[in-house]
């Protein structure tokens, strides 16, 4: 993904560096896992009681972030009954130590026995490696952490103006103003491309495959905006 970013964004010279790269893919992950939830399922034995630390029985729940999509119990049968919502929820209680923890609370006299499981449908985040996320998605999320990566740049680029030199100023100024018109067009593209644009039937968009968006601060003058060539 790091290299696919790399040719994206047209950097020939290597001025954005490997690890600004890898926390823009970073972010990007990030937000297509709440535009594109991961959904995985777990079975948990039953202890007994109504409470469970969220912590030793849903690997990768993220506070903040990830969300129940349901529980099933008893599971017993090829289609076991789900639980009503209202019978458990997510409270923040001190664990044993005294700190605050998670912990999935059955409510309304539900107590999974000992002799029993239950199934928990939620949602994880995507591997920053994009291991986890649809092919047909990838081109989609290397455009997003092209975004990003445009941004830091342009903040970093901002940041490193000497204002003592006006020809420094005006350099930077422009390079920086064409990074953020760039980084917009390649959200705007992942948005379509994902279908979480402005459009009212919020289906998914295709490409070309042909397509291609290129953006260089050596190749264009400071008053072209970023370009899209078939």
């Amino acid at each position: 993904m790091l290299a696919r970013v790399r040719r994206t964004v047209q950097d020939t010279e290597l001025e954005i560096s490997d690890a600004m790269l890898d926390q823009a893919i970073d972010d990007a992950v990030e937000v297509y896992s709440k535009d594109v939830p991961r959904k995985t399922v777990v079975d948990v034995s039953g202890n007994g009681t109504s409470i469970y630390l969220i912590l030793t029985i849903l690997p990768g729940y993220i506070d903040g972030y990830s969300v129940l999509d349901k529980i099933e119990y008893p599971l017993t049968g090829t289609s076991p009954p789900t639980l009503p919502p209202h019978c458990y929820e997510i409270q923040r209680r001190p664990d044993g130590n005294g700190n605050p923890a998670l912990y999935l609370v059955f409510v309304g006299g539900q107590r999974p026995a000992s002799s029993s499981s239950f199934r928990v449908v939620y949602t994880i985040m995507h591997l920053s490696d994009c291991s986890t996320i649809v092919a047909s998605d990838r081109i989609a999320v290397s455009y997003l952490s092209a975004a990003h990566a445009l941004d830091l740049y342009a903040t970093a680029t901002m940041d490193s103006i000497d204002s003592s030199i006006d020809a420094d100023v005006f350099d930077r100024t422009a390079t920086t103003e064409r990074a953020r018109r760039a980084a917009k067009m390649y959200r705007d593209l992942y948005r379509e491309m994902v279908g979480v644009d402005d459009n009212d039937d919020g289906g998914r968009r295709e490409v070309p495959a042909n397509t291609t968006i290129s953006w260089s601060r050596r190749r264009r003058t400071h008053e072209q905006p970023p370009y899209l060539t078939h």
